[in-house]
Formats: C-alpha cells, sequence, structure tokens
C-alpha cells in the first residue's frame, strides 16, 4: 500500500515480519491480526502528509513530528492471541543519553514513555487518522498530553490517559 506521494506504507521487511509472525497465528488470530492492520494502514493513509512510519510487524504506527521538542506517540494494535490486550495509545519522548546534553543538542537519545491510553475498544481509523493530524498541525499538543494526569482525557481527543510511567 502506498501514500499518494509514492511513500512506501508497508516495506518488503515489514511484510517478511508479518509472515514470520502469521505463521503461528491460529486462522481466528490471523483475521484479528489482518483486521488490525487494515485499520492501521488506513488511518495512516488517511493521516495527509504527516510522517508517520508502521513498525513492529505492522502492529504499531510510530509518529515524531517536526517540531515536537522531542515528544512522539506510538499507537499499538491489541495482539491478536491476547483476549485481554488493548489497544493502546502512547506518549513518550527522546531524552539525551548523555545527562549532561541538553535536548537538540544531543549525540544520542533513547525514547521514555510518559502517558498511556489503553482502549477497551479498538479504535476507528478515523479516529487515529485524527490523532495523527492533531499531532501534525499542533505538535507541542503531545509535550501537553504527556503531562496529562491518570483519568484525565487527552485535550481534543476521547481518549483517557491510563497510566502514568513516572508514577
Amino acid at each position: 500500500m502506498r501514500y499518494d506521494d509514492g511513500m512506501e506504507t508497508l516495506s518488503d521487511e515489514t511484510r517478511g515480519q508479518l509472515d514470520r509472525r502469521e505463521a503461528g497465528f491460529t486462522p481466528e488470530e490471523r483475521e484479528k491480526a489482518v483486521a488490525a492492520l487494515r485499520v492501521l494502514l488506513t488511518a495512516h493513509s488517511r493521516a495527509g502528509g504527516m510522517w508517520a512510519s508502521l513498525d513492529d510487524a505492522g502492529s504499531v504506527i510510530f509518529a515524531e513530528p517536526y517540531d515536537s521538542d522531542g515528544y512522539y506517540m506510538t499507537v499499538q494494535a491489541s495482539e491478536p492471541g491476547d483476549d485481554k490486550a488493548f489497544w493502546e495509545i502512547e506518549v513518550g519522548r527522546r531524552e539525551p543519553d548523555d545527562p549532561n546534553e541538553e535536548y537538540g543538542d544531543h549525540t544520542s537519545a533513547t525514547g521514555v514513555p510518559m502517558v498511556g491510553c489503553a482502549l477497551p475498544v479498538a479504535p476507528s481509523a478515523d479516529e487515529i487518522a485524527h490523532l495523527l493530524k492533531s499531532v501534525d498541525e499542533k505538535p507541542l499538543l503531545l509535550g501537553e498530553w504527556a503531562e496529562a494526569p491518570v483519568g484525565m482525557v487527552l485535550v481534543g481527543t476521547k481518549m483517557a490517559v491510563t497510566k502514568r510511567y513516572d508514577s
């Protein structure tokens, strides 16, 4: 599947990862995984020109908009074999690996999760595309979301924070 601008959404490497992962699925799990992948790919294609990638064998969208001050967002589908698994939205920030360096002047950084929103019902492609477009239009919204306490709905969404990773 491709963006209108020719950006590849599903790379050969990702396809290989999907094939290996799918080999261990039951028919029902495969159907669930394909449905989740379809939602993620549709959302990705509807997000417009924003840079976002499909990672982790097709079960995660990673978005780090330009000028986000190191904040990023992931949208992860639930695991097909785990009936208790939820879809999850996570906001994190890249932190310099050297504590003496400031963000922006760093030589290397590691992503640190800050908040998570466990979604008991799978989001629609439109809901995910809305998230991607929102952070593309206002990259610093991710920083605002990262500060939200447990129970607070992320500004501009219907998704509530279910976990803070710093507490």
